[in-house]
């Protein structure tokens, strides 16, 4: 590995000259090249993709196979002159002028218009360019839209560094390398100074001190510093800007031995505490830190900001201590599978003592490859470089910063086929290796040395959760990748490929724009309190990983939750323990398990399988098999236990008897249990926080909630009475039952409670389609076939009645209630026939207007009429007869394959609700948000608890922008690329006339039909401010470690008590007037007793229709009367008030009207009149009479 130690940047890393651009094509209207240019090949892309495959990467990887663009020509640079003006630090200046400039002459520069920004009118109107013609065939078939494109040409203006203006950065560089290359040699062996340190700069050795102390050693100055990573690869970007300076520790500090122990480490953190003391002499030195490289405590680093022109960079200066061990370690023994940390001279890394019987066979594949990463750093990153500069890999760098941030089109096909090898490798079982370089020839260090033969393909298997070669064939690059890491990033890349092949979905915003919030990425958070002794019976593992007793104790709860929760589990994933950067006079904080008494809080978050969470049996092996049920009773303890199944099977079996309303805490019984078992941490050790907002669907503090149990036993009941009408004996035969209620497709808040259950006297009315077989014989006049409709009501109920089925109908013009085992059912008749019938009276009515109107004609009223008939009556028999049945269908299948889609979609109604808004919202509209919560377009994979599911509504909700984003929700596909952009391109064009919120589908391609009815846009951007607050929180209190055990819940609840300072007026209402005050929230939260509305009746409402209508009916009187000055609230799941907030207008003084007289009331200046606030207010307590307790007057106007 000889290195030259004076070449401090090697050619073409960082180059003062920038690289000549690549010349126009000839375009009509310019000069044509000369003829003894070089002739372009009319298409050569096939050549240059495979040049690019041939210098692949990675061997043995299948990788798909995109469209092929020929990249070379999509990126032509800019002159030297042309290009935009940047900082000392190579970065483009924002504010479009040069460093130092003035405001005036910035503002001069801004409208000074030079010659090129004119155009003759051939070069306008020229035909498109060779260039020009690729980049659009390259939208076309790369790109989803051509905006995909512009916003990653535009994310790249704002990210990309320019290396051509680095030239102070350099200068400052090889002043360093200088100022490094004099560090004064101690060639009298010295012990470590652990306490006093080296020039007041602490060693920064975390684990192993206790042995540290007893060694000795040399210092002498570097034999190399080299720039290696990013800036020299030339693929750094914003906002992360570092430079990694390779600085080579000579061999004569090192005994051939010290790859044992922590000897080597010991000396490299002596040496990097040498190199931070000799530093600190140069004034262009700011901020000196020591941290940990990678997050592993085994490799301190040291960082600094570097001082340029009086002012501190924005790049960071970290240095990489390695070494030149190609003739001082024997490879082999730093192998996967080979132990080089011996039981008794690491004492202080054991959780505890060592005794005779431990042995030293266990292998340390972790600490090893520490070591081997020293040893091969430069080499490694020769390796990256190679293809950073290969002229066949053009794309290599762009698509290595597209994978941070978005790139030119170029690197767009590399990065697919980065994001496709991720999702599609088979990590377990395959060992990815870099090919080596074709042009550096020299073998590695370990093969120089004739006897060290590499590791095969299932020791590195073995020793790790992830593979991934160097060329060296040696150092694993991913050996610090945990099975959870891996297992997350293939799931990310999986959702990433996903995001860009749906047409339906923003993939910038999706991929590169959202926000992840682990409340919202995990369906449940377990917080574990541990101290070291939970590592004493896993000593020798504590070894693997250097005595970081955090590491292991991670490892194990993510293997013992894997295994615990089988298929219920798509993966777990530690909360990565941080450590923040430390001063060089301080001591670091030792983390080896006999300097560690304290407890640590671990987080870990899991994604859960919906499907599979309330599985009461998790079996296990067979009777005969002894040494598998030995195993199994071993794993699972005294909850093993063998059962005989029907199928006559005996085997081992764990079962968790619970109630069915009870199924979705098995998940957190599965999680104490093992964790207890295992690990001995006691039940306020462990905190499970997966169903945090499940009492608020409960009917009281100790009810808990029976929404899913109760959907099933009305649906068992439909079953029942669907079956019956379809055997009744009518003119014409029932051959459809389509039920549309929120509650049989196990969305609704609150479903119908059981017969025998408490509240029976309020039961909502369940609406129920019924299709009857077609016939020729319709009357051709609507309000005929109106007629017809009511008498098939009264066959229905009659044929109910002789068929003795224990029901109660009422009917109606409009449809039958039938009141069957305690459910209300309304049935309502669907007729083709008449929907047409309308739809054709319509068309003509409309058509004769128009004719009319062209022939200059007045059109009569009865047209007018007519049309202003048949229009709404068409809106709404295509909705309750075609879109509604659809949307159920649609909504109750996805909750089928998601099983915490209803739950998710109950609480955030009731959290709309909560905010007294209900009233405003159409539920299918809040249904369909949800649905696209649970889409790929949030930027996850749908979410497996409804607690998860509910925070993305709210993200939705509080994030989404719907003035100029329309939703497109289609979970089955349905809908083709053309109905999409033909829906959407009209939705635009038309957007200032349709309403706040505009949601396509299948059954509405107009995106209005469940939104027309509101909300309007002051509701919205309450709610949207409601919900960022509710998120914002409620992310808080899911992620905070520091909170104490059990103190959340109480809190976390509070998102959904709203605000009610901001209406004018609130009008309280009695409780025992309230018919569905057993759903209040207030019971939940404060235990509060719920009032005997069952025995009481409003007193303007007498009727049994009116009062199972509850306070619905207020709010509608109270809307006809004073609905032209604000808006009403109310909560209808048993909300206690009703708010009125009056509209900015109505505040405003206006002339007399006779409409005014109970509103209005005299004016002190003028002929004008004002809001009287106090008479509105009598009169709401008038239409409300009784039932109101207390009235307030919060604004006055």
């Amino acid at each position: 590995m000889g290195r030259n130690p004076v070449a401090l940047f090697k050619k073409g890393r960082i180059d003062p000259h920038p690289r000549k651009p690549n010349k126009r094509p000839h375009r009509r209207g310019q000069a044509a090249p000369a003829e003894d240019a070089p002739v372009e090949p009319a298409s050569k892309k096939s050549a240059v993709l495979q040049q690019e495959e041939d210098a692949g990467i990675v061997t043995g990887v299948n990788l798909p196979e995109l469209p092929d663009i020929d990249p070379t020509d999509l990126k032509t640079d800019a002159r030297p002159d042309e290009q935009d003006e940047t900082d000392a630090d190579g970065i483009a200046n924002e504010e479009g002028g040069r460093a130092g400039m003035t405001a005036e002459e910035a503002q001069a520069n801004q409208f000074k218009v030079t010659a090129s920004a004119f155009r003759t009118s051939r070069e306008l109107y020229a035909a498109p360019s060779r260039e020009e013609m690729v980049e659009l065939k390259q939208a076309q078939l790369l790109f989803k839209s051509n905006i995909f494109k512009m916003q990653l040409d535009e994310m790249l203006k704002q990210t990309q560094v320019k290396y051509h203006k680095l030239r102070t950065l350099k200068s400052h560089l090889q002043a360093l390398k200088t100022h490094l290359e004099a560090l004064p040699a101690i060639e009298t062996p010295q012990l470590v100074p652990m306490d006093k340190g080296v020039q007041g700069v602490r060693v920064p050795l975390v684990l192993g001190q206790t042995e540290a102390r007893e060694l000795e050693y040399t210092i002498a100055a570097p034999t190399a510093v080299e720039v290696i990573g990013s800036l020299a690869a030339q693929t750094a970007c914003k906002p992360c800007l570092q430079v990694d300076l390779a600085v080579t520790m000579p061999t004569s500090m090192f005994h051939n031995k010290d790859h044992l122990n922590n000897r080597y480490l010991v000396k490299r953190a002596c040496f990097l505490a040498h190199l931070a003391a000799h530093l600190q002499s140069r004034p262009d030195v700011t901020d000196p830190r020591f941290e940990f490289l990678n997050e592993d405590p085994l490799k301190p680093i040291l960082t600094y900001l570097p001082q340029i022109d009086g002012a501190a960079s924005k790049w960071r200066v970290r240095l990489l201590p390695n070494i030149d061990a190609s003739d001082l370690f024997k490879m082999s023994r730093l192998g996967p599978d080979r132990n080089c940390l011996r039981c008794a001279r690491n004492a202080s890394l054991l959780p505890v003592q060592p005794t005779e019987d431990d042995s030293d066979e266990t292998a340390t594949p972790r600490y090893n490859n520490a070591i081997l990463e020293d040893c091969f750093l430069t080499s490694d990153h020769d390796a990256i470089d190679h293809y950073a500069q290969d002229e066949r890999c053009t794309s290599f760098g762009p698509a290595l910063n597209l994978l941070k941030l978005p790139r030119e089109a170029s690197s767009y096909q590399m990065f697919r086929k980065v994001i496709s090898f991720l999702a599609l490798q088979d990590w377990s079982s395959q060992v990815v290796r870099m090919k080596a370089n074709a042009g550096a020839a020299a073998k590695s260090s370990g093969d120089e040395q004739g006897d060290e033969a590499l590791a095969d393909d299932a020791t590195f298997l073995q020793a790790f959760d992830a593979v991934f070669l160097a060329p060296n064939g040696r150092v694993n690059l991913l050996a610090r990748t945990t099975k959870a890491g891996r297992q997350l990033l293939q799931q990310e890349a999986r959702v990433a490929l996903a995001i860009l092949d749906d047409d339906h979905v923003d993939g910038f915003q999706a991929l590169f724009l959202s926000q992840q919030r682990a409340a919202l990425a995990y369906d449940c958070i377990v917080r574990v309190r541990a101290t070291s002794a939970v590592a004493a019976a896993y000593s020798a593992q504590v070894l693997n990983y250097g005595g970081h007793w955090h590491a292991l104790v991670q490892s194990l709860v993510v293997a013992l939750l894997t295994r615990a929760l089988g298929d219920r589990l798509h993966l777990v994933v530690p909360s990565a323990k941080t450590t923040q950067p430390w001063a060089l006079d301080q001591a670091p904080i030792d983390l080896s398990p006999s300097a560690s008494a304290d407890a640590t809080l671990f987080s870990f978050g899991l994604r859960l399988d919906d499907a599979n969470t309330e599985r009461l049996i998790d079996l296990g092996p067979m009777s005969d098999d002894e040494s598998a049920v030995a195993a199994f009773r071993d794993f699972w303890g005294a909850k093993s236990e063998m059962r005989r199944f029907q199928d006559s099977s005996i085997r081992e079996a764990v079962v968790w008897d619970c109630a069915p309303s009870e199924a979705c805490d098995v998940v957190k019984w599965i999680i104490l249990h093992i964790l207890q078992r295992h690990c001995k941490l006691e039940g306020q050790n462990v905190f499970v926080q997966h169903h945090s907002f499940r009492p608020v669907l409960g009917t009281g503090p100790n009810e808990p909630d029976q929404g899913r149990v109760a959907t099933q036993h009305v649906n068992k009941r439909f079953g029942e009475l669907a079956s019956a009408l379809r055997q009744l004996n009518l003119p014409l035969k029932i051959v459809g039952v389509e039920p549309v209620s929120a509650t049989q497709r196990y969305t609704d808040p609150f479903p119908p409670p059981q017969e025998k259950a408490a509240h029976r006297s309020w039961a909502p009315a369940l609406e129920v389609v019924l299709q009857l077989e077609s016939s020729g014989r319709w009357p051709n006049d609507w309000t005929a076939i109106r007629h017809v409709k009511s008498a098939f009501y009264i066959k229905i109920a009659n044929a109910l009645d002789a068929a003795r089925l224990r029901c109660r109908t009422t009917v109606t013009p409009a449809y039958v209630d039938v009141d069957y085992a305690g459910y209300v059912f309304r049935l309502v008749v669907r007729v083709d026939f008449e929907r047409n019938l309308v739809k054709q009276r319509l068309e003509e009515a409309q058509l004769a207007q128009r004719q009319l109107r062209a022939a200059a004609r007045d059109v009569p009223e009865e047209l007018e009429e007519a049309i202003a008939t048949y229009q709404p009556a068409l809106i709404a028999l295509n909705k309750s007869f075609v879109a509604l049945p659809a949307h159920h269908a649609m909504v109750h299948s996805y909750h089928m394959a998601h099983a915490s889609f209803g739950d998710a979609c109950r609480l955030f109604k009731r959290w709309v609700a909560c905010h007294m808004c209900s009233g405003h919202f159409e539920e299918e509209a809040l249904e369909l948000l949800m649905l696209h919560a649970y889409s790929v377009g949030s930027g996850l994979a749908p979410p497996g608890s409804a607690q998860a599911g509910f925070l993305r509504g709210l993200s939705v909700l509080a994030h989404h922008d719907f003035d100029a984003d329309v939703l497109v929700v289609d979970p089955q596909g349905s809908l083709t690329q053309d109905q999409v952009a033909t829906a959407l391109r009209e939705a635009r064009e038309s957007r200032a006339a349709l309403p706040s919120i505009v949601i396509i589908t299948p059954q509405d391609v107009s995106g209005t039909l469940f939104t027309s009815a509101g909300p309007g846009a002051p509701i919205l951007n309450r709610l949207r401010v409601l919900a960022a607050q509710s998120l914002r929180f409620a992310g808080d209190a899911l992620e905070d470690d520091s909170s104490l055990i059990g103190q959340q819940r109480g809190n976390i609840l509070s998102i959904f008590e709203t605000p009610t300072s901001d209406f004018d007026i609130v009008l309280q209402l009695k409780p025992a007037r309230l018919v569905r005050s057993w759903q209040g929230l207030r019971r939940v939260l404060h235990g509060e007793q719920a009032g005997h509305g069952d025995d009481q009746v409003f007193k303007n409402l007498t009727s049994e229709a009116a009062r199972k209508r509850e306070v619905a009916l207020l709010v509608e009187a109270l809307s006809k009367e004073f609905g032209h000055l604000g808006l009403f609230f109310h909560d209808v799941y048993g909300g206690s008030c009703i708010a009125l907030a009056f509209q900015p207008e109505a505040k405003v003084n206006r002339p007399f009207a006779l409409a005014d007289l109970q509103d209005a009331a005299p004016h002190e200046h003028g002929e004008e009149v004002s809001l009287n606030v106090g008479a509105v207010a009598t009169f709401m307590q008038a239409i409300c009479g009784d039932a109101v307790a207390i009235v307030t007057v919060q604004h006055t106007a």
